[in-house]
Formats: C-alpha cells, sequence, structure tokens
C-alpha cells in the first residue's frame, strides 16, 4: 500500500497521521512534501503518526532527518508518534529514537509540547533527550561514553 496521509489539528499541533509505506519513490517523495508543506505554513509544532506505517526505508528515514533539521533550523518542532514493528526497530536501528523526540501516546507527544521553556534550553543547546545532536548539515553525533580513571599518554605517562 502507497503511503497515504491525513492532517487534523489539536490546539496548535499539527497531526500528520501516515497510513502504508514511506519507501523510496511515491512513499518518501509524499512524506518529503507534505512535512515542507507544513513547514512554510504556519504549523510551528508538527507531529508525525506513525503508528500506522509498516514499512521505512533509507528514502523515508532521510526525509525526517532532513525535514527535522529544517524544523529545528526554522524554529519549529517536528516529533514522531507511536512507531510500531519493522519501522520502530529501523529507527531504534538508526539511532534516530534517541535524536528524533519519539512517544508512544499521543496525550504524552501533545503535552511535550506545551513544555516549550525545557525543549527551547535543549534544543539551543543541540541536544535532544539521547544526548546526541544532529548538525546542520544532517549529521547525526552522539556522545562517546568515557570510562572513569587515569587516561595515559604513550610519551608521559599518566594525565
Amino acid at each position: 500500500m502507497e503511503l497515504q496521509r491525513t492532517i487534523r489539528k489539536s490546539g496548535d499541533v499539527t497531526i500528520l497521521d501516515l497510513q502504508g509505506r514511506a519507501t523510496i519513490g511515491a512513499g518518501s517523495d509524499l512524506l518529503a512534501s507534505e512535512l515542507g508543506r507544513l513547514l512554510q505554513g504556519a504549523a510551528r509544532n508538527v507531529l508525525v503518526n506513525l503508528g500506522d506505517v509498516k514499512q521505512i526505508d533509507s528514502s523515508g528515514i532521510s526525509t525526517l532527518v532532513r525535514m527535522y533539521v529544517s524544523f529545528r533550523h526554522s524554529g519549529s518542532s517536528l516529533k514522531l508518534l507511536a512507531p510500531q514493528g519493522r519501522v520502530r526497530a529501523v529507527l531504534s536501528l538508526t539511532r534516530l529514537l534517541s535524536v528524533i523526540p519519539t512517544f508512544d501516546d499521543e496525550a504524552t507527544a501533545l503535552a511535550s509540547f506545551r513544555s516549550k521553556a525545557s525543549s527551547a534550553i535543549r534544543s539551543a543547546a543541540g541536544i535532544s533527550s539521547g544526548g546526541a545532536r544532529i548538525t546542520s548539515c544532517g549529521r547525526m553525533i552522539f556522545p562517546i561514553p568515557i570510562r572513569p580513571g587515569r587516561i595515559r599518554s604513550r610519551s608521559s605517562g599518566a594525565i
């Protein structure tokens, strides 16, 4: 099934309900055009409902990352709702669940848009809930944990 969309509003949040496959071709093109149209319009807070999306490929993931970066640069918010099954597995494997704010239920997702103060601080710092961030060119940067203890230099011993 090709990707289908429904747009609805809840307060100041625009919810993009998707059904089908967000794969290369018409599916990712529709996703990109709808999110681009929302970004160019008055939508400042967008929630992408992935609950009925059965498949996503690299093209769909690329579109989500590109649009997430575009929304952030414009001062808007893009969040994901209810990815299931294979879609959740792919988003987890690519670590996007730790980069793009993702929620399992709509009420919590909608409430997260209301808590602008904490998200504005994290956004300004370029940090999401998982500690990873996306650069302006769309690259994901993940913090590398450093083990406690002494760090040794090859030439001089302990630092």
